[in-house]
Order: C-alpha cells, then sequence, then structure tokens
C-alpha cells in the first residue's frame, strides 16, 4: 500500500525506481524507442498498483514571466486561460504560478507560466502507464521542485542560480527570493569531470549573461551561482570557475546535500537525480503538468484506499462492538454463578437451623 514507483524521464531514457521504506531501490533504465517502451509496459505489469510519480527532467521545458490584473474567481481563471493559450498553443502540459503581486501601480498579480513544449517525448510512455490503468500520480518538473531542495539545503540569495549536475545535463535554475523565475539545461557530452567543469563554467556564464540582458539581473546585483555537484566533478569546477564583480560561486558537495535530505547512502550518489526523486518520494505535491484524465486512476486507487479504511473501521467497530457485548456477558455469567453458590450456602444454613430445633407435634 505504501510503496511507491518513481519514474525519472530525459531526453535519452526513462528509469523506473521503486520507493519503499523511506528509500530508493536501483534504477532499471528504458531507452527512448521502441524496444525501451514495449520493455517499460511489460514492467508495469509487475507494480501497477503501486502510484507511480513522473518526474519528467526535459530540456524542451519553457518559462515565461508575465502579469495579470488581480482579479478573482471565474474572470481570472479565464484570463490565465488566455494567457496560456498565447505562450503555449501546442502543448497541453501547462501551467501558471502567482508569485505575488506588484509594489507599484496597479499591483498586478506577478505570474510565471512554464510548460513541457513537446507532448511527443511523453506520449509513449504515458499511453504505456494508461493502457496498464496505472495509476498516476502527477508530472513533475526538477526545476519547480528546485524550489523545495533549496529550502531542504537552507539555500537563500536574492539572485540565486542553482546548478545541479544530472544526468540529463546541467540544470540551472534561477530565483529572486524563494521564487523561481528561469531554468534551462544544457546537456553534456559526456559526464567526465573535466568536460562537466568546462560546461559548468561556460554555461554559467552564458546564463548570467541571458539574465542580464533578459533585465532579470539589475546590472549593479551579482548573481549568487551555487553549484551543487559530486566531489570529484566539483574539485575540477572550483578550478574552472572564477568569481567576477558580476558573479560569485559557492560550491556544496553532494554527498552533503544528500545527508542533509536524509538519504540512506550519501556517499555513493553521483548525480542529483536521487534528490529529486527523494523529495517526491516523501510527500505528495500536487501535480505540475498531468492532465485530469491522465491521473482518473489514481483518483480511483484513493477512493479503493478509502473504502478499505473504511470497511476496517467498520470491521473494528464491529470487533470491538461484540468484544463489549463478550465481556458483559461473562460478567453476568459470572454473576449468576455467585447467586448460585450463595443460594446454596444459604439453604444449607436453613437447613441446620431446621435441625437444630427441638421436635415438635
Amino acid at each position: 500500500m505504501f510503496r511507491k514507483q518513481l519514474l525519472y524521464l530525459t531526453n535519452d531514457q526513462l528509469t523506473a525506481y521503486q520507493w519503499a521504506r523511506g528509500g530508493l531501490s536501483d534504477g532499471l533504465d528504458f531507452p527512448n524507442d521502441e524496444t525501451g517502451w514495449a520493455a517499460f509496459y511489460r514492467h508495469l505489469a509487475e507494480s501497477k498498483n503501486a502510484p507511480i510519480y513522473l518526474l519528467a527532467d526535459l530540456i524542451e521545458e519553457d518559462f515565461q514571466r508575465d502579469s495579470l490584473p488581480h482579479v478573482l474567481g471565474r474572470p481570472r481563471r479565464a484570463m490565465v486561460q488566455r494567457r496560456l493559450d498565447q505562450h503555449y498553443r501546442d502543448t497541453p502540459y501547462r501551467q501558471a504560478i502567482r508569485q505575488g503581486r506588484e509594489e507599484h501601480g496597479r499591483k498586478d498579480d506577478r505570474m510565471l507560466f512554464s510548460a513541457l513544449t513537446n507532448a511527443a517525448l511523453l506520449k509513449p510512455w504515458l499511453d504505456a502507464i494508461l493502457k496498464r490503468k496505472a495509476p498516476l500520480t502527477g508530472i513533475y518538473s526538477p526545476a519547480l521542485l528546485s524550489a523545495a531542495l533549496i529550502k531542504k539545503l537552507g539555500l537563500t540569495g536574492d539572485n540565486l542560480l542553482l546548478v545541479t549536475h544530472q544526468s540529463s545535463g546541467l540544470r540551472q535554475s534561477f530565483f529572486q527570493g524563494a521564487a523561481l523565475k528561469f531554468s534551462r539545461l544544457p546537456p553534456l557530452a559526456d559526464h567526465n569531470p573535466d568536460t562537466v567543469a568546462g560546461a559548468t563554467a561556460r554555461e554559467t556564464a552564458n546564463t548570467q549573461q541571458f539574465l542580464a540582458s533578459a533585465r532579470l539581473l539589475p546590472r549593479s546585483e551579482t548573481l549568487d551561482a551555487v553549484i551543487l555537484a559530486e566531489g570529484e566533478s566539483l574539485q575540477q569546477i572550483r578550478s574552472a570557475c572564477r568569481d567576477t564583480p558580476a558573479m560569485a560561486h559557492r560550491f556544496l558537495d553532494l554527498a552533503d546535500a544528500a545527508t542533509r535530505l536524509g538519504l540512506k547512502d550519501p556517499a555513493s550518489v553521483s548525480l542529483c537525480d536521487p534528490l529529486f526523486l527523494t523529495l517526491l518520494g516523501r510527500v505528495l505535491p500536487a501535480s505540475h503538468y498531468a492532465l485530469p484524465e491522465q491521473t482518473r486512476f489514481f483518483k480511483l486507487w484513493q477512493a479503493r484506499l478509502a473504502l478499505y479504511a473504511l470497511s476496517a473501521s467498520i470491521v473494528a467497530g464491529a470487533l470491538l462492538s461484540a468484544g463489549s457485548d463478550g465481556l458483559e456477558a461473562l460478567q453476568h455469567y459470572r454473576q449468576r454463578l455467585q447467586m448460585e453458590e450463595e443460594r446454596g450456602v444459604a439453604q444449607s444454613q436453613y437447613q441446620a437451623i431446621i435441625r437444630s430445633l427441638p421436635h415438635t407435634a
């Protein structure tokens, strides 16, 4: 009942993990081709009753910042839907997040719109899940989960760039305070420490220039880049990344981060994938991108669990009631035995008194 299946999807493959007793199993890899799709469909038959969490770490994830008039109810929903249609007409995997209000003028709502723009990458995997009627909890994004990660790691900053080394590449997520503003995923040719270090220095500088040109980062302010990687790669990254007036670097060892998140074997973690999977395994966040028809079997699974719980409570109540009645009947039985014994004693005493009286005619 408490097992989960965590799926990590990249542009090249899907990796399936089992989550049980607060830890991850070893992953099973399925390539993004017909062979991998068929193998994944067979794999789902082995654990189709476990809820599925799909973490999509894709290059084709887009973020747009905008503002909307502060209205509520149906007009707000219609306005958000129109803006989503304008930004992401060709994909159903999209969402809008309200991130406070402007400080001046009409005090409009600050909004972050995001979407997985290549729906074809998700289709074969989701088709297999729906065909198996497996309970899909939701489709999640590492970029959007990064807000929970920086909170867990105690990272703060007015202009914070979190760089994480993952199997899909170098995820770079920009935060102002606790609000995500932008994220990108440059791929890696390989995961050799030298390659990772060179790509980190190059892509971090490119991101800083983009943020400045897009006016997300005021030119007078310094970008605080926090780089999260495994020890050997981190040493190379330290040598490749130099502080400048525009950007300061902080380096966080992946083993230390894994320890803070409570992973069972922090020293064995070489990529940031398990950090996001652990965040997903321990909580039930609202789905980022899944459509209602894709999570229908999960809702049925929840209803079935609720019925099981209700049935168990009814049976437990009936057993308690039967136990109470049984105890009461036992108490009455013991009282009856005691009364019978007392009556016998009284009868014996009465006969003894009669025999002791003198004989009369």
